[in-house]
């Protein structure tokens, strides 16, 4: 189990660069639709989802709900496979932040609606939880949905087909590298994209024409403009229509350009950039398919940030809390310690003598002055005897030489019984760290739960094998309850090496299982958890290059959890000489994708796959020329194959081919998508 971690390290990059797939899960009887809505950010809007049936709106609502601040809104619906609408409702007196007014501070400016807003968005089904943002863009959607018409000019209604189309048309013209589907609104200046300057634009226009309000500059994107809906399923949008399209667009970006001139949103306005209106009929069953692909890509996103948000605040937190607490004084434990070896465990038993030292109920107390001015202060009992020794030091104080409290031991007890053959260790621990900061309460303790070392070295001499065992914990707490839990259980064999020109592994010690545990909680709430487990099969003859008849077999598990909103699963193992098996599984947000590999011996290393030396095997690789990426339920596929340091693959969903990765960037619907 000495293996390096390069092979674990190579599998967890290739799926960063790869990381893609689709939802899935079990069935639930409620689904969550979540998002935002926007101009600006719209603060205690109206939200409701009506049902679409076989073309039309449904006029009872599924849920209603109310926007918080942020713009975000949830509404619990039962999971339906039909089109679901999504109104939101401003009226007169609603909060909004405009994006068009920018403080110096980068803020927007709080404005109250004078008129009332009505904008609309969809999901195309909602068998499971999904998210759709609403914005100026997405009721553009929905608004070229209604005015869609099939090849004998009669309008088709809220088809699915319909509102894809009208979702095609809304994402063409949205500023590159945007999506008004998916990019939540921005709360500031710093956080400002395209769609966001397009928004400010909207405002301008309105400022500029004050006989047509806000609802009147959104409903006129939409304006004489008319999607066909061929024959095929795919929508289709005349050239005339196209450049109209982009004519609108064009126009508000140049407005909202003239508007945050000057201001800290200058820049990004500026800078925004606009592609032709091309737009190419697509079939709603493709188009459906790579949508689904980029709502998954966005959950992994969202789930990346908000793990990423959630550290970075409790780090912050952590640091404020317990940034000026020192274990520096713990220095006074190795003096206490190496006294107790050197004056109280004599040949004849437990006596401790020596300066400081003083004899107390029950045993010894010790005090003396460190080299740099610490005063320490000790208790010590114990007993030794020729099978052992059982030893506690207690009531143990340091302090600074203004009597500062520095650092305190509750209780460290030490045991061992046996001879060096064979030996039981016990050790437990309490131990205390104080804030430096003056006149400051906070504290840590450390506390090592009763760790037990057990080694049988009997048989050694004569069989040239030996057993040893480990199983303890560990908890760091501090007094405003965040606190760091952890756990260690293992055990192996240690073999004598008879190889007269061993050539790999110097140590004589092998795990053959192991267990490792740690949690990180911040005032209840988990932080960070790891969890590792590990099982192995020693070679015969451990000492030497690793052949097909002399190798380790093992099997490997470790799940890394951040917060609630990210988890990492990665396993490897090695049943047969001829091949490694590893596994990776990325859970972000409600999004979940799995990649497996199998490494098979190679002659030599190759750039154009992923490759590990094999372990103990003299210049024999095992490589992996592709890997597979699955989604839950395999909704989404792919498989990837490196070439020197790219990863590419096609990403399918069924037989639609939804996104590719190549030069280790994921593409989808033609836009390239970051995860973080």
């Amino acid at each position: 189990m000495k293996r390096k971690i390069q092979s674990v390290i190579t599998l967890s990059i290739a799926a960063l660069l790869a990381a893609c797939g689709g939802g899935g899960g079990s069935a639930s009887s409620t689904v969550n639709l979540t998002g935002s809505a926007a101009k600006g950010i719209l603060i205690g809007a109206d939200v409701s989802a009506y049902e679409v049936v076989n073309g039309q709106v449904s006029s009872k609502a599924l849920a209603t709900a109310k926007t918080g601040s942020d713009g975000s809104y949830t509404l619990a619906i039962a999971p339906t496979s039909n089109p679901v609408i999504i109104k939101v409702l401003a009226g007169v007196g609603t909060k909004m932040k405009d994006e068009s007014q920018v403080n110096s501070d980068g803020s927007f400016v709080e404005v109250t609606l004078a008129d009332t807003l009505e904008m609309r968005s969809f999901v195309s089904s909602a068998t499971e939880s999904v998210s759709a943002q609403i914005n100026p863009l997405t009721e553009l959607a929905i608004s070229l949905a209604n005015q869609t018409k099939n090849g004998s000019d009669s309008l088709v209604g809220f088809t699915k087909e319909a509102l894809l189309a009208g979702k095609q048309m809304a994402q063409k013209m949205a500023p590159t590298g945007t999506d008004p589907f998916a990019d939540k609104p921005a709360a500031n200046a710093t956080e400002m994209t395209g769609l966001s300057v397009m928004m400010a634009g909207l405002v301008k226009a309105k400022n500029d024409d004050n006989t047509c309000n806000l609802q009147c500059q959104v409903t006129k994107l939409s304006e004489n403009i008319a999607p066909v809906i061929n024959s095929d399923g795919s929508a289709s949008l005349d050239a005339t229509a196209q450049n109209a399209l982009q004519a609108k667009r064009n126009v508000l970006v140049t407005k909202a350009q003239t508007a945050l001139s000057g201001s800290p949103a200058a820049a990004v306005a500026t800078n925004t950039t606009v592609a032709p209106v091309v737009f190419e009929a697509v079939s709603a069953a493709k188009f459906e398919a790579t949508t689904g692909m980029e709502a998954f890509l966005t959950a992994m996103r969202d789930g990346f940030k908000a793990a990423k948000d959630e550290l970075t605040a409790a780090d912050a937190d952590l640091k404020s809390k317990y940034g000026n607490l020192s274990l520096a004084s713990a220095d006074g434990i190795g003096a206490v310690l190496g006294r107790m070896t050197d004056e109280c465990l004599t040949a004849s038993g437990f006596a401790c003598s020596g300066a400081g030292w003083t004899s107390s109920s029950g045993g010894y107390t010790l005090t003396t002055t460190l080299s740099n001015g610490n005063k320490v202060s000790a208790n010590l009992s114990g007993s030794k005897s020729t099978s052992g020794f059982d030893v506690t030091l207690s009531g143990m104080t340091v302090k600074s030489s203004a009597d500062k409290n520095l650092f305190a031991i509750d209780k460290i007890q030490l045991a061992a019984t046996g001879n060096e053959d064979k030996m039981n260790i016990v050790f437990e621990a309490s131990v205390k760290a104080y804030d430096q900061t003056a006149s400051s309460s906070k504290t840590a303790s450390l506390t090592f739960s009763k760790t037990t070392i057990d080694y049988d070295y009997s048989t050694y001499n004569s069989t040239g094998k030996g057993t040893f065992s480990i199983k303890g914990g560990l908890t760091v707490e501090g007094n405003t309850g965040d606190k760091l839990v952890g756990s260690i259980e293992g055990s192996g064999v240690k073999l004598r090496n008879n190889t007269n020109n061993a050539i790999y592994y110097p140590s004589d010690m092998f795990f053959n299982s192991a267990k490792v545990s740690l949690e990180a909680v911040k005032q209840s709430s988990s932080l960070l958890s790891l969890s590792a487990s590990a099982t192995s099969k020693t070679a015969d003859n451990p000492f030497v290059y690793q052949t097909s008849d002399n190798f380790e077999t093992f099997s490997d598990t470790m799940e890394l959890k951040v917060t609630n909103n990210v988890s990492l699963t990665m396993t490897q193992s090695l049943a047969a000489w001829q091949t490694l098996t590893k596994s990776m599984q990325i859970t972000s947000g409600t999004s979940k994708v799995t990649l497996t590999g199998d490494w098979k011996l190679a002659d030599a290393w190759t750039p154009d796959a992923w490759c590990d030396f094999a372990e103990g095997t003299a210049n024999t690789f095992r490589c992996a020329k592709e890997l597979s990426l699955k989604s839950a339920g395999n909704v989404y596929t792919a498989t990837l194959k490196k070439s020197g340091s790219t990863v590419a693959g096609d990403i399918y969903k069924g037989d639609i081919k939804v996104g590719d990765i190549k030069n280790n960037i994921i593409t989808v619907n033609g836009r390239e998508v970051s995860l973080f």
